[in-house]
């Protein structure tokens, strides 16, 4: 996994910086930052619904499991949702608080509007594939 994250990464740079420059870089890092702070807290309520539904399911108590998962997929969707309203009304102020630089700020309001678009789903799909990690049905493939 950290092989292909890195690989991402370089590939990922390396467009930006074709394309972009480094201003392209400097807005992605921002971006990047912005959006980890709103994924970390998703990860965060995974982490505690983990033992939760892996300790219910082995004890077959599936409504316990079935509450948890609902209760996991709709906080993490509000949450991802919030943020994707931020990142499209407010670009420019999330921008604001890591650069001051007019043509840095332009370049990462557009990419955060762009990018922040898939946010309501991203809840979803964490909450989902962390459910079938902690029942030990998640495949290797």
């Amino acid at each position: 996994m950290q092989v292909a994250t890195t690989f991402v990464a370089v590939l990922t740079n390396t467009q930006l910086m074709r394309y972009g420059g480094e201003l392209a870089i400097g807005a992605f890092g921002i971006y990047n930052s912005i959006a980890m702070l709103i994924i970390m807290v998703v990860i965060g309520l995974n982490q505690g619904m983990q033992p939760i539904i892996g300790y219910n399911y082995g004890a077959q108590n599936y409504g316990r499991v079935k509450a948890t998962f609902y209760y996991g997929l709709k906080v993490a969707t509000v949450i991802t949702s919030v943020g994707f309203l931020m990142g499209v009304l407010l670009p420019q102020t999330l921008a604001a608080a890591f650069t001051t630089d007019p043509y840095l700020l332009e370049i990462t309001e557009r990419g955060i509007r762009i990018a922040m678009l898939a946010f309501p789903i991203i809840g979803f799909q964490i909450v989902v594939s962390n459910y079938f990690q902690s029942i030990g049905q998640a495949s290797n493939r």
